[in-house]
């Protein structure tokens, strides 16, 4: 009985963050085409802010999302991508 509430804990905590990690990126289809979306303009962000203080925690990110995308976790990849532009976004 334990095991089993324990087991539906972690289920509802994934679906959480799962959640909160794509509300953020409505515009943004969790497809693959919103994978390649994502990634294009990830790229263009990295080139114009190659000097950003946060440019290496992006590229973090980049690679998560590009990992999670080609797992087909594409909610989760994408949410990798915006956190990216985000970062890159904030030039402090």
């Amino acid at each position: 009985m334990r095991n089993l509430k324990l087991a539906a804990l972690a289920v509802v905590a994934s679906g959480l963050m799962i959640g909160a990690a794509t509300a953020q990126t409505t515009t943004v289809a969790a497809n693959m085409g919103g994978c390649s979306q994502m990634a294009s303009s990830v790229r263009t962000a990295m080139d114009a802010n190659a000097s950003s203080a946060n440019i290496d925690e992006a590229k973090k990110e980049q690679s998560l999302g590009r990992d999670f995308c080609g797992n087909q976790f594409y909610a989760r990849g994408v949410a990798h991508y915006q956190h990216a532009l985000d970062l890159l976004s904030n030039k402090s």
